[in-house]
């Protein structure tokens, strides 16, 4: 079993293999990101009411209709 495992581990940190995984692993977070910066985006956009000194102003239904239903702003888009 230990000589499994051992095998196991040489393969998955061949420098190759390794190199490939993380590159993949990568392309997976940023796609993961796009996509939920874009689902909150789009949201967020459309309840935006104006600007003030201080940037984006929404609208206070964005806090009743979306936010309110999780903690999360992500969970809740």
């Amino acid at each position: 079993m230990a000589t499994d495992d051992r095998i196991n581990w040489e393969q998955f940190l061949t420098p190759d293999i390794l190199r490939n995984n993380l590159i993949f692993a990568g392309v997976y977070l940023v796609a993961f990101e796009l996509l939920k910066d874009s689902v909150i985006g789009r949201i967020k956009t459309f309840y935006i009411s104006g600007f003030d000194k201080d940037g984006i102003k929404t609208d206070p239904e964005y806090n009743n209709e979306v936010l309110s239903r999780s903690k999360y702003r992500d969970e809740a888009s």
